[in-house]
């Protein structure tokens, strides 16, 4: 698929009128843009999870790599999936929950050793 492929393929995909920024700065990169979208279109492709889910898993991931335009984008499209108040603020404590399991990890380094209850 050519370059100016992958971007009309993008616009018709997503819904967009015009092609977001996010998009536009990938236009001098067509190797990676067509590695980035044939990632994402596998990995968002309909599967066991299901497409809000995913979006969901995308804001908090995107929270943890604090990429601002990721989280507004994908907070946009979990909306319009369905997204309640009430999810979003328990994603959000999911989020910062693990975030400090996160620092006490990376500071206190402990051992981890799988429990009876725990494959492994």
């Amino acid at each position: 698929m050519s370059h100016p492929e992958i971007f009309n393929e993008i616009m018709r995909e997503r819904g967009f009128a015009e092609l977001p920024d996010f998009y536009r700065v990938m236009i001098p990169f067509p190797r990676m843009t067509a590695q980035f979208w044939q990632s994402l279109k596998v990995a968002m492709a309909p599967g066991v999870i299901d497409a809000k889910t995913k979006e969901m898993i995308a804001i908090a991931i995107s929270i943890a790599l604090n990429a601002r335009y990721a989280i507004d984008s994908h907070i946009d499209i979990a909306r319009g999936l369905g997204m309640t108040d009430d999810e979003l603020d328990e994603l959000l404590m999911l989020a910062g929950a693990y975030a400090h399991t996160a620092a006490i990890c990376a500071a206190l380094k402990p051992a981890y050793a799988s429990s009876p209850s725990t494959p492994g």
